[in-house]
């Protein structure tokens, strides 16, 4: 089994899956890591996480789905690197 944080607990769960638990500091390079498994993954809580990779994905079919812009404006916190300034 791999290890992601050393606070990890990993619990099996109904059809082959498995609930990770784990103490965090902060949610958002948590919440980069969710969005990295795409569909794979479900955020239960916190409920502050669980709103950040929703708004987040909301954005990505938005942009994405049926008859979407490619000018469609970004709606999660996270604003590409475009928007990223370097000191």
């Amino acid at each position: 089994m791999r290890t992601w944080h050393p606070s990890q607990k990993l619990a099996p769960a109904d059809r082959g899956r498995v609930e990770l638990t784990m103490e965090v500091g902060g949610v958002d390079e948590l919440r980069t890591w969710i969005l990295s498994f795409g569909d794979g993954a479900l955020v239960l809580e916190p409920p502050v996480l669980r709103d950040a990779v929703r708004r987040e994905l909301a954005g990505a079919l938005a942009r994405y789905g049926a008859g979407g812009s490619t000018e469609t404006p970004k709606t999660g916190s996270f604003q590409g690197r475009r928007n990223r300034r370097r000191s």
